[in-house]
């Protein structure tokens, strides 16, 4: 069984004006895990993943009223919500043996369709080992792979679930993976230690390109619409515009912890975070 760590999800609106998040509020502010937050029904509404029961389940964040809802109820773990194109469902990483260990958890992970009622649809590909993924297009699935030899490195493919055919994109990679405004595909590069860059390829390039290199010790990202990125860093966050502009964005207020796991309303004024307890 997976050892969860205690941590909370933060709402914040940004304030471009004078570069700071403010209206900082916690908005799961209990004991035990609370993370993977993303935005739906154009930013009205966070899934996110909670353990509450000894399994974790998906739940729903009210962004106007402040109300909290819980939407699987299985006996599978469930992490990593992420919103699909026809805008009634969702997909995760669902766990088939949560109470498993080591190997076996592992390749018990796939990712599954769940409808808005909560209830599990189908497997959307028969993919095993799968820690993480991002919808590039109704049809092109990205998926961080966990290898059977742990020497090995994570690597990140792209899954045409029509031609049910696979794109290797990179390797040494960190979890943060997303759609780029543009339809590209973005990810973290570790492959060196010191120094972590921010990569993005189209499924139709054969190289990818780096566009900035993250704060020291971060790895978590989210793109706004307009096509800037914010970056999590030691105490608050760092924006990055493509005319390779930084920018920090503190805190106006708030938690003190580790800043993790970003995610972006649609209309880029929002920003939900986990802060980890140290």
């Amino acid at each position: 069984m997976l050892e969860l760590p205690n941590c909370d999800i933060w709402l914040g609106e940004i304030d471009t004006v004078n570069s700071r998040i403010v209206h900082i509020r916690n908005v799961t502010d209990r004991p035990g895990y609370d993370n993977q937050p993303v935005f739906i029904d154009d930013g009205k509404h966070m899934l996110f993943t909670s353990d509450r029961t000894g399994t974790t389940d998906i739940y729903s964040y009210a962004v106007g009223t402040g109300t909290t809802t819980r939407v699987t109820a299985t006996d599978e773990s469930e992490f990593s919500p992420q919103p699909m194109t026809d805008g009634r469902s969702f997909s995760v990483v669902r766990v088939d043996n949560p109470t498993a260990s080591g190997d076996a958890y592992t390749a018990s992970q796939h990712i599954w369709r769940y409808g808005d009622d909560g209830k599990a649809v189908r497997p959307v590909t028969t993919t095993s080992r799968v820690g993480y993924h991002a919808w590039i297009g109704p049809g092109h699935l990205a998926l961080f792979l966990i290898p059977e030899d742990s020497t090995q490195p994570f690597e990140l493919v792209v899954e045409n679930l029509a031609m049910r055919q696979r794109q290797s994109m990179a390797k040494h990679i960190g979890r943060s993976i997303h759609r780029a405004p543009d339809g590209s595909l973005t990810w973290v590069d570790k492959a060196d230690s010191t120094e972590w860059w921010v990569t993005i390829r189209s499924i139709r390039e054969a190289q990818p390109t780096r566009l900035v290199t993250t704060p020291t010790g971060h790895e978590d990202v989210a793109w706004a619409p307009d096509g800037t990125l914010f970056m999590a860093a030691d105490q608050g966050f760092v924006r990055w515009t493509p005319r390779g502009e930084r920018q920090s964005f503190p805190l106006a207020d708030g938690p003190s912890g580790r800043i993790t796991r970003l995610a972006l309303s649609p209309d880029g004024k929002t920003i939900a975070f986990v802060v980890t307890a140290e």
